[in-house]
């Protein structure tokens, strides 16, 4: 397992329940927020060493496919709740 540590943030009011949304469970927070951070920090790096415009436009090609991707599960997701909620009235 790897090694963790505590951090405390101060966010905007919505940014808990979106994180939630997005890393798919509030257990799951941590390690949506580790990977982010380390894909940014990546693409930051490699921008700085002298990516080339066809690296930089791949990048954004993925990051545009990873939200979409993101966007396709939250209505999944929004789906889901309203089944839920239908079943529930």
């Amino acid at each position: 397992m790897e090694e963790t540590t505590r951090i405390n943030l101060v966010v905007g009011a919505d940014v808990p329940e979106l994180l939630t949304t997005l890393a798919g469970g509030e257990r799951k927070r941590g390690e949506y927020i580790t990977q982010l951070v380390r894909a940014v920090y990546a693409g930051e790096q490699q921008g700085r060493a002298g990516a080339d415009f066809e690296q930089m436009r791949l990048a954004f090609t993925g990051l545009a496919s990873k939200q979409m991707m993101h966007e396709q599960r939250l209505l999944a997701l929004e789906g889901q709740v309203a089944a839920i909620i239908a079943r529930e009235a």
